[in-house]
């Protein structure tokens, strides 16, 4: 079996484990070249949120965090920012909640996806260069802050518990795509939350305590969570003070950060490749040169296959937009093989209706169906679903099926993908439908149309499920800075991971740095997927936690095993 070896397009050897990212460099730089050849990083030892740094709560809040603590402290000349949220200004994302303080320094808050916002006007100005403790408690018709303990304002208005399925940040939210995300301009040394509404008597006691825990409740709130993170943040796991509440760990932001490689040598990459469609639109040369980068790297890397995950266009009645993604792709034919699925955009009207005429004209049946890898349509000449047989993958003798899926595909062609299934039972498989995972890390559960659609979940249910051999489903659609990741358990007992993989997160037109590519190496004998989110342009990973390992033993997939 031949293995690639370690070290390649100036990336740097560091540790992960199964699921979780090795802490890589501080923005690639290279402290020493070490005697094997590779390069040695150092690990910050402090992490600032001027830096790029925050905590992420390892899991969602199972209630709602009607009591929010913390303390802040932010210089004179600072622009405030956020404290704790997950605010998503997209899609996908729902019941989202930020505390804030604003450019003049006075506290405010969101609830529920901004249905409720409100800014502390009269109180003072945080902007001091001093620590103070604020907190905001939410009872069903006010919110009242208090600083340093004491009632500094009372927003009276009617609301509900807000409970939402995406974890918390501390130091930013979870802004992207069109929004700048709001960092902390300042410093968090403790942050404690609990729902139902506590007292001012618990206020008080909390401020003297840095490791609150359900022992020291004065009244009948419940705690969710306390963390003290220090006044200089050097930890990259923090304990919650409550034993079965979440922790939080730190991850990046924004921010292009050296690859980690430690993961050694593996057999071949496959590609997953985001949602192209801001590049065709604005970034052309970008767009051209990600696809060039694919073909130069090819032997280096031993680049298999390529998977498109739909949006090649931007605007669907656009046909320049499908003139300039074919021409780009094009320079992978016949050299790197590939294959493609419709977004919603990638649909003449952006999807209110299935017209594909243009999608199909400029990636046409006649030409895709000669190059490497070509399987089959659902409808004779027809592209947007289609299956592709990838053979024989860095010779470890690995066959690959790639089910390519419509958006939000008919039954029917649902019906047409198990047969295909049910004809390659020895082939390792991966489905391939533009809207696949929520960034909150779930199904899409119900869509509607004027014509037949299928939601993610129903995919999964229905098809993903069924199949033993079935180790990977992605999608696009929607725009996330991070890579989402799931994990299921199919009818027959065989691992299946789902991702969400959307590159437009990242920048958008303000600073479109968009050439993003899943860059998964695969090892056979370890058994596992090592996940690299690159950038081509950057030379560099986007964000920390975007770079990690997933074990892909199965003892009930006959493609894997144990």
């Amino acid at each position: 079996m031949k293995k690639r070896s370690v070290i390649s397009i100036g990336l740097a050897l560091m540790c992960t484990s199964t699921l979780l990212p090795a802490f890589p460099a501080n923005d690639k730089e290279v402290v020493a070249v070490t005697g094997n050849g590779g390069y040695e990083y150092v690990t910050p030892t402090e992490f600032k949120i001027i830096n790029g740094y925050n905590y992420n709560v390892s899991k969602p809040f199972v209630n709602s965090p009607d009591s929010f603590e913390a303390w802040i402290k932010l210089p004179e000349a600072s622009l405030g920012g956020v404290i704790m949220g997950n605010w998503h200004n997209h899609d996908g994302l729902f019941n989202t909640v930020n505390w804030e303080v604003n450019a003049l320094g006075h506290f405010s808050f969101v609830w529920d996806d901004r249905s409720i916002s409100h800014t502390f006007d009269e109180s003072p100005s945080l902007l001091d260069n001093t620590w103070h403790h604020v907190a905001l408690v939410r009872t069903e018709n006010a919110f009242t802050y208090y600083l340093d303990g004491v009632v500094e304002g009372v927003f009276e208005t009617f609301s509900m518990p807000a409970v939402s399925t995406a974890s918390m940040n501390i130091g930013v939210d979870k802004s992207s795509f069109t929004d700048t995300k709001s960092p902390f301009d300042g410093e968090i040394r403790q942050v404690t939350v609990y729902t139902d509404a506590i007292s001012q008597e618990q206020i008080v006691a909390d401020m003297q305590n840095q490791a609150v825990d359900e022992g020291d409740t004065v009244c009948d709130a419940t705690l969710m969570a306390n963390w003290y993170l220090g006044e200089e943040w050097t930890n990259v796991l923090v304990e919650n003070s409550l034993e079965s509440g979440p922790f939080v760990e730190i991850k990046t932001y924004d921010k292009y950060v050296g690859a980690d490689y430690s993961f050694g040598e593996y057999d071949y990459t496959f590609v997953l490749v985001p949602d192209i469609q801001a590049m065709t639109h604005y970034e052309i040369p970008r767009l051209h040169n990600m696809m060039q980068w694919l073909v130069d790297q090819k032997d280096e890397l031993k680049i298999e296959f390529a998977v498109f995950l739909g949006d090649l266009a931007d605007t669907g009645a656009s046909e320049t937009e499908y003139v300039t993604a074919a021409a780009a792709m094009d320079r992978l034919n016949n050299v790197v093989p590939y294959c493609f699925i419709p977004g919603n955009h990638d649909y003449n009207d952006n999807f209110k209706t299935r017209d594909t005429t243009l999608f199909n004209k400029h990636f046409p049946y006649s030409k895709h169906s000669a190059l490497p890898g070509f399987g089959g349509v659902y409808e004779e000449g027809k592209m947007e679903n289609s299956y592709y047989l990838f053979n024989d993958c860095g010779e470890s003798g690995t066959d690959y099926v790639v089910i390519n899926l419509e958006h939000r595909p008919r039954t029917k062609v649902l019906r047409w993908a198990n047969r295909i299934l049910e004809q390659y039972p020895n082939h390792r498989a991966i489905i391939a439908s533009h809207q696949m995972v929520l960034p909150d890390g779930s199904f899409c559960q119900n869509v509607s149309a004027s014509f037949e659609v299928n939601s993610s979940q129903t995919i999964f249910d229905n098809l993903i499920s069924k199949h033993d051999n079935v180790f990977l489903a992605a999608g696009g659609h929607h725009p996330y800075d991070d890579i989402v990741c799931r994990t299921d358990v199919g009818v027959n007992g065989n691992k299946i991971t789902s991702m969400l993989v959307d590159g437009q997160g990242t920048k958008y037109r303000s600073d479109p740095e968009q050439d993003m590519l899943l860059l998964v190496h695969v090892n056979e004998e370890k058994k596992t997927m090592n996940c690299v989110y690159y950038s081509p342009e950057k030379e560099a990973v986007w964000n920390i936690q975007n770079q990690f390992q997933i074990s892909i033993a199965d003892e009930f997939n006959p493609t894997i095993g144990k």
